[in-house]
């Protein structure tokens, strides 16, 4: 949202605005920590202050008898917005058998020996060892009998 606002794209930082509350709603009625929301409902109230002012400030002076235009602008921590596990797809002749959850930085062997212990993989290849491993981990890995 930062780059947004800084090439005043206020369209794409509003939307972002948006995926965000609908996020915050998602995850308050699925159960999340309380302190979880309470947390992203002001850092939305911090990133809606440029956009309209008058209702940040209320909204977040009445959640905390502060004003929201003296806050700090939030800034992500990097390290939360990384994934650490990917879905991996895996094929068999260019076709979609499985899709297995791997760590981002898992290596071209780990891949080529998970994909391979696939039970749909192994009916794919109807007990045939594999002609070719084309492995691209963490993304694909291909199989060809």
């Amino acid at each position: 949202m930062t780059a947004d606002i800084e090439r005043y794209a206020f369209n794409t930082a509003v939307a972002a605005c948006m995926e965000l509350t609908n996020t915050i709603s998602r995850h308050a009625r699925s159960g999340t920590d309380r302190a979880v929301i309470e947390e992203s409902i002001d850092t939305l109230l911090e990133l809606l202050a440029p956009f309209a002012p008058h209702l940040a400030a209320e909204a977040y002076e009445h959640r905390h008898s502060d004003n929201v235009h003296t806050r700090p602008w939030p800034v992500a921590d990097v390290r939360l917005l990384t994934e650490q596990k990917m879905t991996m797809v895996v094929q068999v002749s260019g076709k979609v058998k499985d899709r297995i959850e791997v760590e981002r930085d898992i290596s071209e062997r780990a891949a080529t020996e998970i994909a391979l212990a696939s039970p749909r993989v192994q009916e794919a290849l109807g007990g045939a060892s594999p002609a070719r491993v084309i492995a691209r981990p963490p993304r694909l890995v291909n199989i060809i009998p």
